[in-house]
Protein backbone atom coordinates (compact mmCIF):
# COMPACT_ATOMS: atom_id res chain seq x y z
CA UNK A 1 0.00 0.00 0.00
CA UNK A 2 1.17 3.54 -0.94
CA UNK A 3 2.22 5.64 1.90
CA UNK A 4 1.56 9.80 2.53
CA UNK A 5 4.94 11.71 1.29
CA UNK A 6 5.86 13.56 4.48
CA UNK A 7 6.83 16.26 2.56
CA UNK A 8 5.45 17.86 -0.73
CA UNK A 9 1.89 17.44 -2.77
CA UNK A 10 -0.90 16.57 -0.80
CA UNK A 11 -1.43 12.38 -1.07
CA UNK A 12 -3.68 11.55 -3.48
CA UNK A 13 -4.40 7.85 -3.26
CA UNK A 14 -3.97 6.00 -6.35
CA UNK A 15 -6.94 4.60 -6.42
CA UNK A 16 -8.24 8.61 -7.46
CA UNK A 17 -5.83 8.79 -10.82
CA UNK A 18 -7.61 9.90 -13.69
CA UNK A 19 -9.66 12.64 -12.15
CA UNK A 20 -12.66 10.13 -11.38
CA UNK A 21 -14.92 10.36 -8.29
CA UNK A 22 -14.29 7.70 -5.69
CA UNK A 23 -17.75 6.28 -5.91
CA UNK A 24 -17.39 5.66 -9.41
CA UNK A 25 -13.51 3.87 -8.93
CA UNK A 26 -15.49 1.76 -6.40
CA UNK A 27 -18.13 0.78 -8.83
CA UNK A 28 -15.58 0.35 -12.12
CA UNK A 29 -13.68 -2.61 -9.36
CA UNK A 30 -17.19 -3.53 -8.31
CA UNK A 31 -18.37 -4.66 -11.82
CA UNK A 32 -14.85 -6.01 -12.82
CA UNK A 33 -14.32 -8.51 -9.87
CA UNK A 34 -18.16 -9.18 -10.61
CA UNK A 35 -17.59 -10.62 -13.84
CA UNK A 36 -13.98 -12.17 -13.52
CA UNK A 37 -15.73 -13.92 -10.78
CA UNK A 38 -18.08 -14.85 -13.72
CA UNK A 39 -15.28 -16.66 -16.02
CA UNK A 40 -13.22 -18.37 -12.82
CA UNK A 41 -16.66 -19.86 -11.78
CA UNK A 42 -18.21 -20.87 -14.88
CA UNK A 43 -17.10 -24.90 -15.17
CA UNK A 44 -15.58 -23.64 -19.01
CA UNK A 45 -12.91 -22.56 -17.61
CA UNK A 46 -11.76 -25.56 -17.04
CA UNK A 47 -12.90 -27.76 -19.65
CA UNK A 48 -10.01 -28.99 -22.03
CA UNK A 49 -11.41 -29.10 -26.04
CA UNK A 50 -8.16 -31.66 -26.40
CA UNK A 51 -9.50 -33.88 -24.12
CA UNK A 52 -13.18 -33.77 -25.91
CA UNK A 53 -14.71 -35.97 -28.64
CA UNK A 54 -15.92 -34.94 -31.85
CA UNK A 55 -19.35 -33.52 -32.25
CA UNK A 56 -18.98 -32.86 -27.78
CA UNK A 57 -22.05 -30.20 -27.84
CA UNK A 58 -19.18 -28.24 -24.74
CA UNK A 59 -16.68 -27.48 -28.00
CA UNK A 60 -19.46 -25.33 -29.65
CA UNK A 61 -20.12 -23.31 -25.90
CA UNK A 62 -16.37 -23.07 -25.02
CA UNK A 63 -15.75 -21.29 -28.34
CA UNK A 64 -18.43 -18.71 -27.14
CA UNK A 65 -17.12 -18.75 -23.57
CA UNK A 66 -13.57 -17.80 -24.76
CA UNK A 67 -15.04 -14.58 -26.39
CA UNK A 68 -16.77 -13.83 -23.24
CA UNK A 69 -13.54 -14.47 -21.38
CA UNK A 70 -11.72 -11.68 -23.67
CA UNK A 71 -13.92 -9.30 -23.28
CA UNK A 72 -13.91 -9.27 -19.28
CA UNK A 73 -10.19 -9.07 -19.77
CA UNK A 74 -10.56 -6.17 -22.44
CA UNK A 75 -12.69 -4.33 -20.00
CA UNK A 76 -10.84 -4.77 -16.95
CA UNK A 77 -7.77 -3.01 -18.46
CA UNK A 78 -9.41 -0.68 -20.54
CA UNK A 79 -10.64 1.03 -16.85
CA UNK A 80 -14.08 1.45 -17.75
CA UNK A 81 -17.46 0.56 -16.61
CA UNK A 82 -19.31 -2.04 -18.29
CA UNK A 83 -22.00 -4.44 -18.66
CA UNK A 84 -22.22 -7.89 -20.61
CA UNK A 85 -24.77 -9.15 -21.62
CA UNK A 86 -25.44 -12.59 -23.11
CA UNK A 87 -27.48 -14.87 -25.52
CA UNK A 88 -30.56 -12.53 -25.76
CA UNK A 89 -33.65 -13.05 -27.26
CA UNK A 90 -34.80 -10.03 -29.13
CA UNK A 91 -38.68 -9.70 -30.43
CA UNK A 92 -38.58 -7.82 -33.57
CA UNK A 93 -41.22 -7.76 -36.65
CA UNK A 94 -39.36 -10.81 -38.40
CA UNK A 95 -39.54 -13.13 -35.28
CA UNK A 96 -36.79 -13.27 -32.52
CA UNK A 97 -33.35 -12.44 -33.08
CA UNK A 98 -30.71 -14.34 -30.94
CA UNK A 99 -27.89 -12.46 -30.19
CA UNK A 100 -24.86 -14.21 -28.78
CA UNK A 101 -23.38 -11.07 -26.82
CA UNK A 102 -23.65 -7.12 -26.16
CA UNK A 103 -21.11 -5.19 -24.43
CA UNK A 104 -22.73 -1.59 -23.15
CA UNK A 105 -19.50 0.34 -22.05
CA UNK A 106 -18.83 3.94 -21.63
CA UNK A 107 -17.35 4.22 -25.02
CA UNK A 108 -20.35 2.44 -26.87
CA UNK A 109 -22.45 -0.66 -27.09
CA UNK A 110 -20.87 -3.45 -28.98
CA UNK A 111 -22.68 -6.44 -30.28
CA UNK A 112 -20.36 -9.95 -30.62
CA UNK A 113 -21.00 -13.33 -32.71
CA UNK A 114 -18.47 -16.31 -32.25
CA UNK A 115 -18.29 -18.68 -35.41
CA UNK A 116 -17.83 -22.04 -35.02
CA UNK A 117 -15.19 -23.02 -37.61
CA UNK A 118 -11.70 -24.22 -38.04
CA UNK A 119 -9.22 -24.57 -40.74
CA UNK A 120 -9.13 -21.94 -44.17
CA UNK A 121 -11.90 -19.68 -44.21
CA UNK A 122 -12.74 -18.05 -47.35
CA UNK A 123 -15.67 -16.01 -48.26
CA UNK A 124 -16.49 -12.52 -50.08
CA UNK A 125 -19.24 -9.72 -48.30
CA UNK A 126 -22.21 -10.40 -51.03
CA UNK A 127 -21.88 -14.19 -51.03
CA UNK A 128 -24.36 -16.22 -49.22
CA UNK A 129 -22.52 -18.55 -47.85
CA UNK A 130 -18.42 -19.25 -47.17
CA UNK A 131 -16.52 -22.09 -47.33
CA UNK A 132 -13.78 -23.64 -44.60
CA UNK A 133 -11.23 -26.02 -45.11
CA UNK A 134 -9.70 -28.06 -42.73
CA UNK A 135 -6.56 -30.03 -42.68
CA UNK A 136 -6.54 -33.41 -44.38
CA UNK A 137 -7.69 -36.53 -42.59
CA UNK A 138 -6.99 -40.12 -43.51
CA UNK A 139 -10.35 -40.55 -45.04
CA UNK A 140 -10.96 -37.41 -46.74
CA UNK A 141 -8.56 -35.14 -48.74
CA UNK A 142 -9.26 -31.38 -47.51
CA UNK A 143 -12.85 -31.88 -45.92
CA UNK A 144 -14.96 -28.10 -47.23
CA UNK A 145 -18.01 -27.31 -46.28
CA UNK A 146 -20.29 -24.10 -45.98
CA UNK A 147 -21.83 -22.12 -43.30
CA UNK A 148 -23.69 -19.55 -44.21
CA UNK A 149 -22.18 -15.43 -44.52
CA UNK A 150 -22.12 -14.11 -41.08
CA UNK A 151 -22.67 -10.27 -42.07
CA UNK A 152 -26.01 -10.61 -42.52
CA UNK A 153 -26.80 -12.23 -39.10
CA UNK A 154 -24.35 -9.74 -36.97
CA UNK A 155 -26.47 -6.92 -38.60
CA UNK A 156 -29.69 -8.67 -38.19
CA UNK A 157 -28.28 -8.46 -34.60
CA UNK A 158 -27.58 -5.03 -34.62
CA UNK A 159 -30.60 -4.26 -35.52
CA UNK A 160 -32.62 -5.74 -33.00
CA UNK A 161 -30.46 -4.51 -30.07
CA UNK A 162 -31.33 -1.02 -31.98
CA UNK A 163 -34.77 -1.37 -32.27
CA UNK A 164 -34.44 -1.72 -28.24
CA UNK A 165 -32.51 0.96 -27.42
CA UNK A 166 -32.95 3.55 -30.75
CA UNK A 167 -31.66 4.12 -34.22
CA UNK A 168 -29.25 7.01 -32.65
CA UNK A 169 -27.21 4.31 -31.05
CA UNK A 170 -24.09 3.30 -32.86
CA UNK A 171 -23.08 0.01 -32.54
CA UNK A 172 -19.90 -1.78 -33.85
CA UNK A 173 -20.29 -5.77 -34.37
CA UNK A 174 -17.14 -8.07 -34.24
CA UNK A 175 -17.32 -11.09 -36.35
CA UNK A 176 -14.70 -13.47 -34.08
CA UNK A 177 -13.44 -16.73 -35.36
CA UNK A 178 -11.22 -19.21 -33.56
CA UNK A 179 -7.87 -18.60 -32.91
CA UNK A 180 -7.49 -22.06 -35.36
CA UNK A 181 -8.87 -20.93 -38.10
CA UNK A 182 -7.12 -19.00 -40.68
CA UNK A 183 -9.01 -15.79 -42.52
CA UNK A 184 -7.43 -17.01 -45.66
CA UNK A 185 -9.48 -14.52 -47.88
CA UNK A 186 -12.45 -12.76 -46.34
CA UNK A 187 -12.87 -9.22 -45.92
CA UNK A 188 -11.58 -7.18 -42.94
CA UNK A 189 -14.83 -5.74 -42.08
CA UNK A 190 -17.89 -3.96 -43.67
CA UNK A 191 -20.08 -0.87 -42.50
CA UNK A 192 -19.05 -1.11 -38.75
CA UNK A 193 -18.65 -4.92 -38.59
CA UNK A 194 -15.09 -6.06 -37.81
CA UNK A 195 -14.21 -9.56 -38.72
CA UNK A 196 -11.05 -11.35 -37.33
CA UNK A 197 -9.37 -14.41 -35.17
CA UNK A 198 -10.28 -13.94 -31.19
CA UNK A 199 -6.05 -13.18 -30.65
CA UNK A 200 -6.84 -9.95 -32.40
CA UNK A 201 -9.76 -9.17 -30.65
CA UNK A 202 -7.93 -8.05 -27.63
CA UNK A 203 -6.27 -5.10 -29.85
CA UNK A 204 -9.29 -4.16 -31.76
CA UNK A 205 -11.51 -3.89 -29.06
CA UNK A 206 -8.39 -1.64 -26.88
CA UNK A 207 -8.86 0.97 -29.86
CA UNK A 208 -12.86 1.40 -29.49
CA UNK A 209 -12.78 1.19 -25.43
CA UNK A 210 -9.34 3.89 -25.37
CA UNK A 211 -11.88 6.39 -27.47
CA UNK A 212 -13.12 9.47 -25.32
CA UNK A 213 -16.52 8.07 -22.79
CA UNK A 214 -20.22 8.89 -24.56
CA UNK A 215 -22.03 7.30 -21.87
CA UNK A 216 -22.04 8.14 -17.86
CA UNK A 217 -21.90 4.90 -15.47
CA UNK A 218 -25.89 5.51 -14.63
CA UNK A 219 -26.25 5.77 -18.62
CA UNK A 220 -23.95 2.33 -18.89
CA UNK A 221 -26.44 0.57 -15.98
CA UNK A 222 -29.84 2.21 -17.51
CA UNK A 223 -29.50 0.50 -21.55
CA UNK A 224 -28.34 -2.30 -19.74
CA UNK A 225 -31.45 -2.77 -17.59
CA UNK A 226 -33.35 -1.70 -20.64
CA UNK A 227 -31.93 -4.27 -23.13
CA UNK A 228 -32.45 -7.00 -20.03
CA UNK A 229 -36.27 -6.59 -19.11
CA UNK A 230 -36.68 -6.60 -23.71
CA UNK A 231 -35.69 -10.00 -23.58
CA UNK A 232 -37.80 -12.83 -23.83
CA UNK A 233 -35.37 -14.86 -22.05
CA UNK A 234 -31.68 -14.20 -20.96
CA UNK A 235 -28.55 -15.44 -20.33
CA UNK A 236 -25.50 -15.20 -18.51
CA UNK A 237 -25.27 -11.19 -17.15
Amino acid sequence: MCKAPTVGPAYVPEKLCGNRPFAEQNKIQEIQRYYEALVACDPLNRFDPLKAQPGDSKLAAYEVFLTFKKLVKVCRNSGGFFRILSKLYLQTPEGTEVVECVLVHESGIFVFKTMLCRGNIYGDVLQPEWVQVEEATPDELFPESRFDNPIGPVKGNVGAVKGVLGEDFECPSFVVFGDDCKLADVPEGVAGCKILRRQDLEWALSVELAKARRLTIAQVDALYKKLNSSMSLSGKV
